[in-house]
């Protein structure tokens, strides 16, 4: 069956949602809340600055290899790395400035309740979803997420969540994919992926051997996925007997 004009077959029992983008998003740019913060410290840097910063510090970062047991430190290496040279590349950083007191704050900051919100469509597509099949979430995140989640009332909702910070790999490798897909214990061809990337959602788990669908809001999002879900007498996923209602 198609669906958005991605071929997706009948024997998928598992759906797994990607968090950010797909799922949930920042209130505020991520510059806005790093300067609201420098701002506590006594450093003024214009929030745009800042927004940009950050993403050519982000584009910027390698990929990595897969690491058994886990990123460190939940990965808040890695995005200390990030914080920080955004910050270097959009102000003239005092020496005296508390850095480490800084990033502690921003990266306490993206966990808070009120940064976070949930597209209007997910907790609905969740809910009814959540009836009759099974439930996950995998994400290129670290532990924040599972706190982000509860506080959206969204956590209830998943059997697994898989977060490549403790996997220790990030999409698009196929390892977190078959990581989640064995969570369940079910093969790759039994769980439909639903994200927001291309490359990392879409071909991440294709290639992985899982079927997958984009959203593309607003004129695509999991509304328009449960529509055309629903809209078939036999439903490309089949209910999974004992799943949990929410």
């Amino acid at each position: 069956m198609q669906i958005n004009g991605c071929k997706v077959k009948s024997q998928a029992s598992v759906v797994l949602l990607d968090a950010a983008g797909t799922m949930i998003h920042l209130k505020e740019p991520a510059g806005q809340h790093y300067a609201t913060v420098a701002a506590r410290y006594g450093l003024q840097v214009e929030a745009d600055a800042l927004q940009r910063g950050f993403l050519k510090a982000w584009k910027a970062m390698p990929e990595r290899e897969p690491e058994s047991g886990g990123r460190i430190d939940d990965d808040r290496p890695w995005w200390r790395t990030v914080a920080t040279t955004a910050l270097r590349e959009s102000a003239t950083i005092p020496q005296d400035f508390p850095m480490e007191d800084w990033f502690r704050d921003v990266y306490e900051r993206f966990a808070e309740p009120g940064v976070w919100a949930a597209f209007d469509d997910v907790e609905p597509f969740v809910r009814e979803v959540s009836k009759t099949h099974r439930l996950g979430v995998v994400s290129n995140f670290d532990g924040r997420l599972r706190r982000i989640l509860a506080d959206l009332g969204l956590a209830k909702y998943f059997e697994h969540i898989v977060i490549s910070s403790e996997v220790g790999c990030e999409k698009p490798h196929e390892d977190i994919f078959l990581h989640a897909a064995s969570l369940f214990e079910v093969s790759p061809g039994q769980c439909l992926h639903i994200g927001d990337d291309e490359r990392r959602d879409l071909e991440g788990a294709t290639g992985a051997g899982m079927n997958a669908l984009i959203v593309d809001r607003p004129g695509f999002g999991l509304g328009e996925i449960y529509a055309g879900l629903s809209a078939e007498r036999e439903e490309i996923i089949k209910p999974h007997e004992g799943a949990q209602h929410a």
